[in-house]
């Protein structure tokens, strides 16, 4: 592994979430150094203009081998004005170089942005073709509006080319990736405000999770609408005191499924816990549709632990290590707090994580790995206007 790496980078607007755009690899060094181009999606926040924006940048890292070579210079490539505060942000990749790159928003619509990046490696950020008809000048255009509550989640199946958003009322969706507006979209589910879905991501071809502000894990069998397939409880860390058991389950922010093994789930919390779950073991100790109680899912249903130390910060992302390899078996996260840390954990059940780099006077509201380069590579954004870069961090 090369020589850890940190940059910091100012973007001058607020940035929340993040997703990494799939892009060519690196092409013939020159000099010894080569260039690997890492795009990203961000929601941000421009407080001089008072607008919600979804941008996309290019942080350009120079690599000799699994080392940073030449400092990350970063572009902004695209900025459109977004209506509604941008709650999530999600990529779609159809293969050959397609890919939607998608919105969410506070006022219940979801953008879509339709892009054609070159698959060459050695390509330019330059060489990316837009949809023209997905924006007017600089305003991102509404796709859907299947929702009338803030859209909180967004997760796209290339599997089934179906988009699921979870909204603040508790409803969920389904709509064709391919759809030209809401009239294709279908109702999976709506609570009628009992639950106020906060996270999303599919597990399978046909099922996905959801996490919840009322602590609550669902499985849903998009096959199906109705009742969820599983219902969990956010546990609370191991250690924690019975008086504190005692009360209810911590609010679920953010949640992400292994791209490789589909049963491993690991959600944070606002308690700043991370509980990483065994759905096949999860779903063997109780029957469909019925809710595990605190300790009903021992382990090996899940593992939790706390990586905040008891300040009061809340987690708000997580990522699988394996997220950027596909293949990888690995159940390492990486994950980032309300508190300002971005961290590691290796294991759940082990105790508390790595913290990997503290920002002094900011929370961290977003994480994600690089999909491209020799080294590992994350990516994190915090509220002060600002983009963190760690390369060979683990």
């Amino acid at each position: 592994m090369g020589k850890p790496f940190l940059s910091r980078h100012f973007l001058g607007e607020d940035l929340s979430c993040i997703a990494a755009v799939p892009f060519a690899a690196a092409g013939a060094a020159e000099g010894g150094v080569a260039t690997t181009h890492n795009l990203l999606a961000l929601g941000t926040w421009s407080e001089d203009a008072q607008e919600s924006r979804l941008t996309i940048v290019d942080l350009a890292v120079g690599h000799s081998g699994d080392e940073v070579a030449a400092h990350p210079a970063m572009k902004r490539l695209a900025s459109f004005t977004h209506s509604g505060r941008v709650a999530a942000v999600e990529v779609a990749d159809l293969g050959s170089g397609a890919l939607l790159l998608l919105a969410a928003s506070g006022d219940g619509i979801v953008g879509r942005l339709r892009m054609t990046v070159p698959t060459q490696p050695g390509s330019q950020p330059e060489e990316i073709q837009l949809r023209e008809e997905d924006f007017d000048g600089a305003l991102l255009l509404p796709w859907l509006d299947a929702h009338t509550a803030p859209v909180a989640a967004l997760a796209a199946s290339t599997d089934r080319r179906e988009l699921l958003t979870a909204a603040a009322d508790g409803s969920l969706a389904l709509t064709p990736l391919t759809a030209e507006d809401s009239s294709s979209s279908s109702r999976l589910y709506d609570s009628s405000g009992a639950v106020t879905f906060s996270a999303a991501r599919w597990n399978g071809p046909h099922t996905a999770v959801t996490g919840s502000l009322q602590g609550l894990l669902h499985v849903w069998d998009a096959r199906q609408g109705g009742r969820p397939a599983l219902q969990l409880q956010q546990p609370v860390p191991a250690g924690t005191a019975p008086g504190v058991a005692a009360l209810p389950a911590a609010a679920i922010t953010c949640l992400d499924v292994h791209p490789a093994q589909h049963f491993a789930c690991a959600t944070g919390a606002a308690d700043g816990s991370i509980a990483v779950w065994d759905l096949r073991a999860a779903s063997a100790s109780q029957q469909p549709g019925q809710q595990a109680g605190a300790g009903a899912a021992a382990a090996p249903a899940v593992a939790c632990c706390s990586v905040t130390g008891g300040t009061g910060a809340s987690v708000c992302d997580l990522r699988f290590e394996g997220s950027s390899t596909i293949g990888s078996g690995s159940q390492r996260l990486v994950y980032c707090t309300s508190g300002g840390a971005l961290g590691l954990l290796r294991d759940a059940a082990a105790g508390a994580g790595r913290l990997l780099f503290q920002e002094p006077t900011a929370a961290v509201r977003g994480c994600c790995m690089g999909a491209t380069g020799p080294c590992t590579q994350l990516f994190a954004t915090t509220d002060q206007e600002g983009l963190v870069y760690i390369a060979n961090a683990f």
